[in-house]
């Protein structure tokens, strides 16, 4: 077995660990959008060793539409917590705001978009520098989105105790290390694996985070 197989095993043993602790937390009744991306993930990860085993040559098409999924699910997570701080602020918000919510955050990631461009290297292919423009936009967008959760909660003195708060955590460390990858990339001459084992470790560590977290006793929050 190989180092790269290796990382994707455990990667897919932990997913399905963190799914069972979910589970068994009742989570997906307070943050269901993040339950289902962590599920999205057990279920592209396992299709990713298929792909790769079997279809190689359409590995990259492959990978491009799974991307664009992910991003529409780590949307909607990052949705669900900039909802859930909200409503610990002020628990009459009505429900419809969330839809302004979500379009100012589909504006800050029209924004970054054209930000995020860098100048790629010529030995890329089209589909390979879509996929560098994406996880620099979504990176982005994740850091300023959780920098803003960060800064609200620390004003209201909401605990990182909470469940929400872990989350952000979890993908704050993730966003950091996937924009650091992701512009590597994008300013070497020549492909080497070693960033993208990095990113591979870092989530399997951000995952093991999720899962001692979730594991112990949700916090009680106190009264604002």
């Amino acid at each position: 077995m190989t180092l790269d197989s290796a990382i994707s095993a455990c990667s897919i043993f932990a997913e399905a660990t963190l799914l069972v602790v979910l589970a068994w937390r009742g989570t997906g009744r307070v943050l269901p959008w993040f339950c289902v991306y962590i599920g999205w993930c057990l279920v592209s990860d396992v299709a990713n060793l298929l792909v790769v085993a079997r279809f190689s040559n359409f590995y990259l098409q492959f990978y491009l539409y799974e991307t664009f999924v992910d991003c529409a699910l780590q949307f909607g997570v990052l949705l669900e917590l900039a909802w859930s701080v909200l409503r610990c602020i002020h628990a009459t918000l009505d429900r419809r705001n969330v839809w302004l919510v979500g379009a100012i955050l589909f504006l800050a990631g029209m924004m970054l978009w054209p930000w995020a461009t860098a100048r790629m290297p010529q030995h890329m292919t089209a589909p390979s520098q879509l996929l560098i423009h994406l996880y620099l936009t979504m990176s982005l967008l994740r850091i300023l989105c959780l920098v803003a959760i960060a800064a609200v909660s620390q004003i209201f003195a909401i605990s990182w105790k909470d469940r929400e708060l872990q989350v952000a955590a979890g993908l704050g460390l993730y966003s950091i290390c996937s924009f650091a990858v992701a512009l590597i990339h994008s300013h070497t001459l020549t492909y080497s694996p070693l960033p993208d084992r990095a990113i591979a470790i870092a989530y399997l560590g951000v995952i093991c985070y999720w899962i001692v977290q979730f594991a112990r006793e949700p916090a009680r929050r106190s009264p604002l």
